[in-house]
């Protein structure tokens, strides 16, 4: 009597099991980072990353003059790839261990909350370091961050759609996304200010990939931008595209940084005057120290002892004193003037919160190390968003520690890691990847190092992986043509004489013959203090693409600089030559997206809810009881049946 109700169990226990979302066949356990090497195919000292759009599976065999390190697909709920035409090549894991391991890294494209659920159940072990998600939803990486299993993983946010023109709506996308460990940025190749924008995106220390690269306008735009990775399904364009740059130069542009302020003869570091000349000569960022007083009070200094900086004369620190009681010491560390103080970081935003300058905050705290809690960073919080500070900060230090209170009250701000010599680093040596980029994805942060000749080796490895680079201090003008995004310097009033750029006041220009190339395209140069050079300087026009007789011409402006040896190139320039055919209106059009973000700082939790699975959680629990209540009916009814037969006996 009990069989057939063991059966009719089973048999529903199995349809419940079919119900449940499918998961891939194989789990991947691979804990080691894969080697990349860059594709040394011209003469820029900014390399880029290629992301090959994933065409042709048999293109993954051997790409024998131009090798990709990701390899973009997307996915479905069955966690299956799919290619560009959305062709299945089957489960995740076989094409991984048949096309990818060792080789290239997984750039896997999700924007459906059922796929990214059906993922993170399946990434809880699917062990690979590395592995990018590419997305244009941000509450896809919300969900991401919150598991533990995907902490090995880079996040590509693709804002394509964005309205990029206005830097407030860049603002607000990278304080929130920064919050959920996003360091890259995917950007359109036709931005009509995609060169503007990338740099933008470089000062917040974020890698910029380039999208819908097909025409040689659109690959040339997203060489000159500056972009870090273009993404493509056509590596050879890619490569015959980067063949073009055949002289040493770049195409980005360095972030200066004016360590502890401009400090020169007279004026002391970390002091008003030092932030104000920084200011009246024009240099973007100052770096700054924080230490905190006795009273919780904010400071900027060096050192937490008075008596390095100061005209204190006995072993007092910053730290064992109040704001009031350190207030009567004056900064003689260079010259200054005897009435200057050590100055609070309130001090400093009022005094350039009406400027464009920028800070790099190095959380110090010489003494709080010992005394006090690691909430540091919630005294530094407030008094940023009392300024409106938010999007002109970054964040530094020495201290592992710190960046719990950082994470904690600063998600929003772009942190850099100093590899510290004191026993704080979490690797030992540059070629140490696998402990670096386990920090680097828990703690949000980029690489901060003291500059040395072998960094660039490993740049390309650190830019694949979402990590831009900050480098101190120079007191030279080497930095310029070194592969650096932040160069932190002590000669910074020298530095931003440097030409920063050569540009053209237009993108399109009509011709009416060829011998009139030269002439018309009106370049200038820019100093990085923003001075305009318009003449008396020598340049050469690259033909990019085309020749004398073709109607279109694609060129760029190329400027050397003999005395600090670094080439620096303009946009990508089209030219409409009228004899040969051209026409007066530029034949491409710009794809500007037009979105406004809706979240921002104090909203983005209620705008980006949780991805939640209540179908299928309802679904499951079903199928779950349904099969349980006809093994307990079938109990019941057993016993009541089997009782009555042995009362029966009896």
């Amino acid at each position: 009597m009990l069989k057939p109700f063991i059966i009719l169990s089973i048999s529903l226990s199995l349809i419940s099991l079919n119900t449940s979302p499918k998961r891939a066949s194989i789990q991947i356990e691979k804990e080691d980072l894969i080697d990349i090497k860059s594709n040394d195919t011209s003469h820029l000292t900014n390399q880029i990353i290629p992301i090959y759009e994933l065409k042709d599976a048999n293109d993954l065999n051997g790409f024998f003059s131009y090798k990709p390190v990701y390899i973009k697909f997307k996915i479905n709920e069955n966690i299956e790839v799919l290619d560009t035409f959305n062709n299945n090549l089957g489960d995740l894991s076989e094409f991984y261990n048949t096309y990818l391991e060792g080789k290239y890294i997984p750039f896997i494209e999700i924007n459906n909350d059922d796929i990214a659920l059906n993922y993170i159940e399946y990434i809880n072990n699917f062990y690979i370091k590395d592995a990018a998600i590419y997305s244009s939803d941000l509450r896809i990486f919300k969900a991401f961050s919150e598991n533990n299993s995907l902490n090995k993983n880079y996040f590509v946010y693709d804002i394509s759609n964005y309205n990029l023109n206005d830097f407030n709506n860049i603002d607000t996308l990278i304080n929130v996304s920064n919050i959920y460990g996003v360091n890259i940025f995917a950007i359109d190749s036709m931005n009509e200010n995609l060169k503007e924008i990338t740099n933008y995106f470089h000062s917040f220390n974020k890698v910029v990939f380039t999208k819908n690269n097909t025409e040689n306008i659109e690959f040339f735009n997203s060489i000159t931008s500056g972009s870090n990775g273009i993404i493509t399904s056509n590596l050879d364009k890619l490569n015959e595209s980067l063949n073009k740059f055949s002289n040493d130069g770049t195409t980005t542009m360095k972030q200066i940084v004016a360590h502890r302020g401009v400090v020169l003869d007279g004026i002391n570091e970390n002091s008003l005057t030092s932030i104000n000349k920084a200011i009246e000569l024009n240099i973007p960022f100052v770096e700054i120290d924080l230490q905190i007083t006795k009273d919780n009070e904010i400071v900027i200094c060096h050192n937490d002892e008075l008596k390095v900086t100061t005209d204190c004369n006995d072993n007092s620190k910053i730290s064992q004193k109040t704001l009031k009681q350190i207030k009567e010491y004056n900064l003689i560390d260079n010259n200054g003037l005897n009435n200057e103080k050590i100055p609070t970081l309130k001090e400093v935003f009022e005094l350039s919160k009406d400027t464009n300058l920028r800070f790099i905050l190095e959380f110090k705290f010489d003494g709080g190390f010992s005394t006090f809690n690691l909430d540091v960073a919630k005294y530094v919080d407030e008094i940023v968003k009392d300024y409106n500070m938010e999007s002109r900060v970054l964040g530094i230090t020495f201290f592992k520690v710190y960046y719990e209170s950082i994470n904690t009250h600063m998600s929003y701000m772009p942190t850099m890691y100093l590899g510290a010599p004191n026993g704080e680093s979490e690797f030992g040596s540059y070629n140490d990847f696998t402990k670096a980029i386990n920090f680097f994805n828990k703690y949000n942060t980029c690489l901060d190092l003291g500059f040395d000749s072998g960094l660039k080796n490993q740049y390309f490895n650190y830019v694949s992986r979402g990590f831009l680079l900050n480098s101190y201090t120079f007191t030279d003008n080497s930095f310029i043509s070194e592969p650096l995004n932040f160069a932190t310097s002590d000669a910074s009033d020298q530095n931003i004489e440097l030409i920063k750029e050569i540009s053209s006041e237009s993108k399109f220009y009509t011709i009416n013959s060829y011998n009139e190339l030269d002439s018309k395209i009106d370049f200038k140069l820019v100093k990085f203090n923003e001075e305009v050079i318009n003449e008396n300087f020598s340049y050469q026009t690259i033909i990019l693409d085309g020749d004398m007789i073709s109607p279109y011409l694609i060129v760029s402006g190329y400027y050397f600089d003999e005395i600090n040896n670094y080439g620096v190139y303009s946009d990508a320039i089209l030219v409409s030559n009228l004899e040969k055919g051209g026409e007066n209106i530029n034949p491409y059009s710009y794809r500007n997206g037009e979105l406004t973000p809706s979240f921002n700082l104090d909203n983005y939790i209620e705008e980006l809810t949780s991805l939640t699975k209540s179908t299928d959680l309802n679904l499951i629990l079903l199928s779950t009881l349904i099969p349980l209540g006809v093994i307990c009916i079938g109990s019941i009814i057993f016993l009541l049946i089997y009782r009555k037969k042995k009362i029966h006996k009896n």
